[in-house]
């Protein structure tokens, strides 16, 4: 099976342009891959962080008795 290039109808951009036109295609999609996986790091170091966060927040936490509730504790 023969593969065909992909067309581009360039309007009335001249060859330089569309050379032009396609780099800056090129690079916004390459930016964009490295922010989506920069995006993907700091949400698994967020999970994370919020994970240790709750883990620390209970092993950190004090339970307070009023004695005047209980009586059982003025012994």
């Amino acid at each position: 099976m023969e593969k065909f290039e992909p067309r581009i109808i360039a309007g009335d951009l001249s060859n330089e342009g569309l050379l032009k036109w396609m780099q800056e295609k090129v690079w916004a999609a390459q930016q964009l891959k490295e922010a989506l996986s920069l995006k993907e790091h700091y949400e698994k170091a967020l999970k994370e962080t919020n994970e240790r966060i709750e883990e620390l927040t209970n092993h950190a936490a004090l339970e307070l008795i009023d004695k005047g509730q209980d009586p059982t504790l003025l012994r």
